[in-house]
């Protein structure tokens, strides 16, 4: 995992698809993860990369964020031994949900303060278990406490661009409930600029 995480961060890109960054999400993915190796070290392995390679962490925890649709396809496994087949994990519905709420909490820490960052999890949380926005919620409120005026109005926009998606969307499965939407509202009403014309555009 490491070896291909490095290899991800030098990567210069290209059209073929099997590159080391896709090679590294089909490994991790929760669902259905292209490996062996267990969960528990699945994990470890990702929080590493995460620590020693931030960045090609980001990219790697990015795709493996919960979606509505998230797919995947399966690395080719080994051809004349079997790897740790014997031993691997049966995969349930529990173990996928613990594997994407511990990528949701290294996203969190990863987004620090880079709007970009806020931006896609503000986008995708009505996909975290509610704990978990709970927690999403309470980090976006500390970061606008602190953001510079220009982050701080891009992150505002983002919030509400979000509350007015689920509220015209209300009756849709993937709609945040109304106690959250209050709690969003709260943050809109309280950030909101203080620019008239930033405000209305």
């Amino acid at each position: 995992g490491m070896i291909l995480a490095k290899l991800a961060k030098a990567d210069p890109g290209g059209t073929v698809a099997n590159r080391p960054l896709n090679s590294l999400i089909e490994i991790f993915l929760p669902v259905h993860p292209s490996t062996n190796a267990s969960q528990a070290m699945r994990l470890a392995v990702l929080d590493k990369i995460s620590q020693d390679v931030p960045d090609t962490g980001w990219q790697l925890i990015r795709k493996l964020l919960p979606t509505s649709h998230s797919i995947g396809q399966y690395t080719p496994k080994p051809k004349y031994r079997e790897a740790g087949g014997s031993k691997r994990e049966i995969l349930t519905y529990g173990m996928a949900f613990d594997a994407y709420a511990h990528i949701v909490e290294q996203a969190l820490t990863l987004a620090g303060s880079d709007p970009e960052r806020w931006h896609l999890l503000i986008r995708g949380m009505h996909n975290f278990n509610p704990e978990l926005r709970s927690k999403t919620y309470g980090m976006v409120e500390r970061f606008l406490e602190t953001a510079t005026e220009e982050q701080k109005n891009r992150i505002w926009t983002d919030i509400r661009d979000e509350v007015n998606r689920h509220v015209a969307f209300k009756d849709a499965k993937w709609a945040l409930p109304a106690d959250e939407l209050n709690r969003l509202s709260e943050l809109v009403e309280r950030f909101a600029p203080t620019d008239p014309i930033e405000k209305v555009s």
